[in-house]
């Protein structure tokens, strides 16, 4: 069985050609917002696993070091109740901070995958746009414009989910980092 052969254009009745020209410029409208999305889901999933090994990395190190720093330095010479108060905050600050980082994830993440989505929705209104002007949607001026308005609330919507995602993805890192430095300050100062 031989490959399919393509039709010259010539042979193709109008209706046929108009449909043809319709997929060619829906394809080319859609296809940069495409590319965009790939780019930037691909990014945030490097970034992601960047910062959340790092925070990761960072506050469980602190964590699982408290009980060789508190050999090495000597806490056992403190009273019990001092002991578990400086061990247990150290503890409840690089565990904060584990979570923290968690929190910096899953942001991060919802910012990629929102990201994304606002994506989509410019690529359906450019698809919209290929619609209206090949008359593909059957529609008015008034109603055409009234869906394009739609689509541009809801992406007025996404692109302020992606703000606030962005700085709280921005947030739960500080308060990583910042967890992992007061706890690391508090053991410095307390064991010595």
């Amino acid at each position: 069985m031989s490959a399919p052969q393509e039709q010259p254009l010539a042979d193709l009745t109008v209706e046929q050609q108009d449909w043809l020209r319709y997929w060619k410029e829906a394809r080319a409208a859609a296809e940069p917002f495409e590319k965009r999305a790939v780019e930037y889901h691909k990014a945030g999933v490097e970034f992601s696993k960047l910062l959340v090994t790092n925070l990761f990395v960072l506050n469980a190190g602190g964590l699982v070091a408290i009980p060789a720093l508190t050999a090495f330095l000597g806490i056992g010479a403190l009273p019990p109740a001092d002991r578990g108060f400086v061990v247990g905050l150290a503890a409840a600050g690089f565990g904060s901070g584990l979570l923290f980082a968690a929190l910096c994830a899953l942001v991060t993440y919802k910012n990629y995958h929102t990201f994304v989505s606002g994506c989509e929705l410019e690529r359906n209104r450019a698809l919209f746009d290929v619609n209206w002007l090949l008359k593909r949607n059957g529609r008015t001026l008034e109603e055409s414009q009234k869906e394009r308005d739609e689509i541009g609330t809801q992406l007025a919507a996404v692109e302020k989910k992606i703000g606030r995602t962005y700085v709280a993805g921005h947030v739960f890192g500080w308060l990583s980092i910042m967890a992992f430095t007061a706890s690391s300050v508090w053991l410095a100062t307390r064991l010595r």
